[in-house]
This record gives C-alpha cells, sequence and structure tokens, in this order.
C-alpha cells in the first residue's frame, strides 16, 4: 500500500502503479525525493481521490531500459493491425514492426487473451521482450496502425457474435 511503501531505496529512481487496474494515478518513474512528496500528501489527504488513498495497493519496480514499444491490435485471437509508437524514449511511428517482437506477441497471445478484442503492447528491453500492458482497443493510440483494419475486424467479429 502507499502508506506502508518504504522511505528509502537501494536506487535513485523507479516505476510505481497501482496494482488494480483503476487509474488511480498513471504509473510512472519516480526519484525517490518525488515519490516521498507524493505519499506524502496522499498520506496528510493533501491528494485524494476515490480510488487514490493510503491503502492503494502499488507495485515498485527498477527502472529498465525501453528500446521500442510497439502496439498489436488483437482481434478474434488474431493480430489484426501494429505500429511502433516509441523508440528510444522518444515518440516514433511506423507499421513497420521487427518480426521477431510480431513472433514474441503471438507466442504471448498463444498462453492468454483477456478479451475477443484488445491491445498487448510490447517492450524490447534490456532484459529481453516483455509485455508492457494489455488494455481495451477503445481508447488505445491507433499510432500508424492501419485503422480501417482494425474497424473492419472488429466489426466482423461484433457482426459474427451476433448471429
Amino acid at each position: 500500500t502507499i502508506k506502508d511503501a518504504p522511505n528509502s531505496f537501494p536506487f535513485d529512481s523507479f516505476f510505481a502503479r497501482p496494482v488494480e487496474d483503476t487509474k488511480a494515478f498513471t504509473g510512472r518513474p519516480f526519484t525517490v525525493k518525488e515519490f516521498l512528496e507524493f505519499k506524502r500528501k496522499i498520506l496528510s489527504k493533501e491528494l485524494a481521490y476515490q480510488t487514490l488513498h493510503p491503502d492503494t495497493e502499488i507495485m515498485i519496480s527498477p527502472l529498465v531500459n525501453i528500446y521500442s514499444e510497439t502496439r498489436f491490435f488483437v482481434v478474434d485471437k488474431k493480430i489484426v493491425a501494429h505500429s511502433f509508437y516509441k523508440r528510444g524514449g522518444q515518440p516514433f511511428f511506423s507499421d513497420n514492426v521487427e518480426p521477431f517482437i510480431k513472433d514474441y506477441a503471438i507466442k504471448m497471445l498463444e498462453r492468454w487473451q483477456p478479451s475477443g478484442v484488445f491491445v498487448i503492447d510490447i517492450a524490447d528491453t534490456e532484459y529481453g521482450l516483455r509485455i508492457v500492458e494489455l488494455n481495451g482497443f477503445n481508447s488505445a493510440g491507433i499510432y500508424e496502425s492501419n485503422p480501417y483494419k482494425i474497424i473492419d475486424s472488429v466489426e466482423n467479429f461484433v457482426m459474427h457474435d451476433i448471429s
């Protein structure tokens, strides 16, 4: 929980986010100083929202170097569109996705899928490829993905589901 989070860390910066998908706060890198100020504001109720309070469970992890991030749109168990959206920590949009990244996404999708329509973001990190996030597609940035393929695939999936 935020109230039980340590006041010192073995590193200068780290990543923190809520455990639940409540968007209580945006997961992001913090310096120790920034985090302790964030924690102080929550404990003093200077910063309080319905989903953000001292008992909000959080995850803390050391920072990892991320070389690129790629979004895949998945409909009916298949990747229907994709786009790089970040390279070297900077926005970078391209639909020319490296085959090894797509192969990893397919391998992960064979293990589990949360829904019939969603996005999966894959990061190429200093530790290899990792899933960054799984989310609904309705508020996901399209970047350089083909929107017509996404819409057509979702429409066919929904129409098939209705009939």
